[in-house]
């Protein structure tokens, strides 16, 4: 027979087992798409002399206990807002937008949801 204070520990470990799985598989989910975006964005970034696309890198980041990754261009990021939305010449009109941050980051963003999900569902 099992007492009361017997039970509830087993259950206590086995939610702690269940919770260090899933968050070392999302973890690593998180960490892949990171990386996934960083290849797209620099595939889809524009390549007049090719410095800017090879600029794109993942920094991890420590937060509230938290494991975040930052995408971000390390070299040009000067560029990344005039290149995704466009800007005025110096003598009048505009130079066209070429997004390729926010279309790839949208669909890394939604798959990873839908990749954490499942983690959850199936417990890591």
């Amino acid at each position: 027979m099992t007492d009361i204070d017997s039970l509830a520990r087993d259950i206590m470990g086995q939610f702690t087992e269940w919770t260090e799985t899933v968050t070392r598989s999302v973890d690593k989910k998180v960490k892949e798409s990171a990386e996934s975006l960083r290849e797209e964005i620099s595939t889809k970034s524009p390549k007049k002399t090719g410095a800017y696309a090879k600029g794109w890198a993942v920094k991890p980041q420590r937060s509230g206990g938290q494991q975040k990754y930052v995408v971000h261009n390390k070299d040009r990021y000067q560029l990344t807002h005039l290149l995704e939305k466009g800007h005025a010449k110096r003598k009048g009109g505009r130079v066209a937008a070429i997004p390729h941050i926010v279309p790839a980051a949208d669909k890394h963003i939604g798959k990873l949801v839908t990749d954490i999900q499942g983690i959850i569902r199936n417990g890591g």
